[in-house]
């Protein structure tokens, strides 16, 4: 994970792309419902971003997004560029100035040339905290 963080801090997030669970044509809006994401820092393979099989650990990997999804009645997966009003819309367009892993891998700490965002795997969900300090 350090090898990954190291190679984007300095570069600006361009794009941000989501994996969610979609229901009856509405996606799902809790955090339970994102899946995966990629982040895209310039002149750098797509940063996927997903939890471990414990559900404990964030995992991050140069990756490129996978297809969207049908699952039958229990809705579809889409894979497509980030919703604003996401936590993480805010943060393309700007230079990650530094990162730090977090408690043993559960996490990292990202910190943007406006504001800083905590991302966490907790329980198999992400955790996302904005403007928790400086690492």
């Amino acid at each position: 994970m350090r090898e990954i963080l190291a190679a984007i801090v300095g570069r600006p997030l361009d794009a941000v792309t989501e994996a969610r669970h979609w229901r009856d044509g509405v996606p799902g809006d809790s955090d339970e419902a994102l899946i995966d994401f990629w982040l895209y820092f310039r002149d750098r393979p797509a940063v996927h971003v997903c939890g471990d099989d414990t559900g404990t650990r964030l995992v991050l990997t140069f990756d490129e997004p996978y297809p969207s999804y049908e699952l039958g009645p229990y809705g579809e997966f889409r894979v497509e560029p980030v919703a604003t009003g996401s936590p993480l819309a805010d943060f393309v367009g700007h230079r990650l100035d530094g990162a730090a892993v977090l408690d043993a891998g559960t996490g990292v700490w990202l910190r943007f040339d406006h504001r800083d965002i905590v991302i966490a795997e907790r329980d198999d969900d992400f955790v996302f905290i904005t403007d928790a300090g400086k690492p």
